[in-house]
C-alpha cells in the first residue's frame, strides 16, 4: 500500500497536536483501511475538527465528558483530503511495519 507522510507544521490544522499527516495514494478504501487499522490498535478517534473542538472545550465543565479523544491519532475526511493524523514517531512506525 502507498501512501504519502508529511511532517506538520502551520499549515495544517492538526498542527502542533499531531506530527505526522499520512495521505494514501490510490482510493479511499486504502484511507478507511488505516483508519480501521488505527481504531482497532490505538482505540477510537475523532475527525479531526472535533477533536481540536473539544480540546478546546476540555477546560470547561459545563460541556460535559468529552469521549473518544485519542492522543495518539485522529482522521480528516472531506470533498478534498482523506487524510490521517498521527502524534508521534511511535505511531508512524508502527503503522510503517504494519503497511510497508
Amino acid at each position: 500500500m502507498k501512501f504519502k507522510i508529511t511532517n506538520t507544521d502551520k499549515r495544517f490544522g492538526a498542527f502542533p497536536h499531531f506530527k505526522y499527516c499520512i495521505t494514501p495514494h490510490r482510493n479511499r478504501s486504502e484511507f478507511f483501511e488505516f483508519r480501521e487499522w488505527l481504531w482497532q490498535t490505538y482505540g477510537p478517534s475523532k475527525e479531526l475538527r472535533e477533536w481540536i473542538d473539544d480540546l478546546n472545550k476540555h477546560s470547561y465543565a459545563f460541556y460535559g465528558p468529552v469521549t473518544h479523544h485519542n492522543q495518539h491519532w485522529c482522521w480528516n475526511n472531506d470533498t478534498y483530503n482523506r487524510r490521517i493524523f498521527l502524534c508521534s514517531d511511535q505511531e508512524l512506525a508502527l503503522l510503517k511495519l504494519r503497511f510497508e
